[in-house]
């Protein structure tokens, strides 16, 4: 006797190449965060980006804490005085 064993990603939604790339263009989140919240959305775009919106926001409160206790800022202003950059390395 065996016994049928499932496997969980067949379980998981089919999302097309074409959702994860038009939602990846519109939100520019890494393309494993856009599949799982289209698959926690069950396809949908909107919840998907609502998704990804408080994932971002979730990360943004959990880095909030993180001082830079280290690190360099420059200044550059170009002699024409109309070209400037402020450029922080940490």
């Amino acid at each position: 006797m065996s016994v049928a064993q499932t496997n969980p990603a067949s379980k998981a939604m089919k999302i097309s190449m074409e959702a994860i790339k038009s939602l990846r263009d519109r939100s520019s989140a890494s393309i494993a965060d856009v599949k799982k919240a289209l698959e926690a959305s069950e396809g949908d775009e909107k919840k998907a980006m609502v998704w990804l919106r408080e994932r971002g926001a979730a990360i943004a409160q959990k880095r909030s804490g993180r001082d830079a206790a280290q690190g360099r800022i420059e200044s550059y202003i170009h002699h024409d005085g109309r070209t400037a950059t402020l450029v922080e390395i940490n």
